[in-house]
């Protein structure tokens, strides 16, 4: 589901795009800048929906749900590069930690098996925008979660 949420917004989001009432990532990142962390999640696609209306919920939803995406991407760069030490440190004390691409997998099951719970519970038409933004709000946890990480480095 998430695949095509991405891949679909890829076709209207160009259009989308130019109008002035486009994602904004700035006050996003503003937000975090600021120390707001959690209470920073859905602060872009709420300025989104605030400028386009409900209409556009799936685009900016997806917005910030692929905002999300590439910190995580980000993240894990970042930690990937110390992951052997990790891995090294787990296994001397016994412990079976997962490697960073385990982790990955693990969470994109349990977000989308989450996700799609979530939205079976809304008829007609909610059912994509819940969806949607269940899957920014997992995936804004989970970059939270990978950027407090790089910073225990």
């Amino acid at each position: 589901m998430i695949r095509c949420a991405l891949l679909c917004f890829g076709v209207i989001g160009p259009v989308f795009a130019d109008d002035m009432h486009a994602f904004r990532v700035d006050l996003l990142d503003a937000c975090l800048a600021a120390g707001g962390d959690a209470q920073c999640i859905g602060v872009g696609a709420t300025a989104c929906l605030q400028g386009a209306g409900s209409g556009a919920a799936g685009i900016c939803l997806g917005e910030e749900n692929a905002y999300w995406t590439s910190r995580i991407a980000v993240a894990e760069d970042a930690l990937r590069i110390r992951q052997d030490e990790v891995l090294g440190r787990a296994a001397q004390r016994g412990i079976p930690a997962p490697s960073l691409d385990e982790i990955a997998r693990s969470f994109a099951t349990y977000r989308d098996a989450a996700c799609t719970w979530r939205a079976a519970q809304w008829p007609g038409m909610h059912t994509g925008p819940e969806e949607m933004d269940c899957l920014m709000r997992l995936t804004a946890q989970h970059a939270l979660w990978l950027d407090a990480r790089v910073g225990d480095l």
